[in-house]
């Protein structure tokens, strides 16, 4: 009986060090356009952004200039797990940082910034934000491993507070 105790005790410590990440999966940005970093030697014209969920209506994005600006867009479009802004003529050249902030369909909210610019001669600046590329990937991939050894802790569990099972009597 003491075994099955200690068992339910460890059981229940585990799951209280699962991270809410892995338990409750939140929104995450999985594309732009621009990209985050991207230098556009074309006019941008519209900002989109993919979400790994549905996102509601009211979700939100705020764009602002190098010289911190805000730069609003004409129309502000959300449907499924895209968000689009846009604007009536395209955004002059320089550093633009977008500042994001989705509701999910369970309520949650999520929110980041990436950064990206305007025209050829801004390549140079470009540089300087490119750096916070990836964060998420890291983020997403160590909750996978973070899952991956509390899956492990469970089965040595298991292993560890397996009945015993009597030997069998020889007649």
């Amino acid at each position: 009986m003491r075994r099955y105790i200690l068992f339910a005790i460890s059981l229940a410590i585990i799951i209280m060090l699962i991270p809410q990440g892995i338990v409750f999966a939140h929104t995450e940005l999985v594309a732009s356009t621009p990209a985050d970093g991207s230098t556009n030697t074309t006019p941008v014209r519209e900002i989109s952004l993919t979400f790994s969920e549905n996102i509601q209506s009211f979700s939100t994005v705020a764009i602002q200039n190098g010289a911190g600006q805000e730069v609003k867009p004409d129309q502000l479009v959300v449907d499924g797990k895209s968000m689009k802004a846009t604007f009536a003529s395209p955004l002059p050249d320089g550093s633009y940082t977008v500042a994001w902030k989705a509701v999910a369909d369970d309520g949650h909210i999520a929110q980041g910034t990436f950064s990206f610019t305007v025209g050829a001669a801004q390549a140079q600046n470009a540089t300087a934000n490119a750096g916070e590329q990836g964060k998420s990937g890291i983020r997403k991939y160590g909750a996978y491993a973070a899952a991956a050894v509390i899956i492990i802790l469970i089965a040595l569990l298991f292993l560890l507070f397996k009945p015993k099972r009597e030997a069998r009597k020889k007649d």
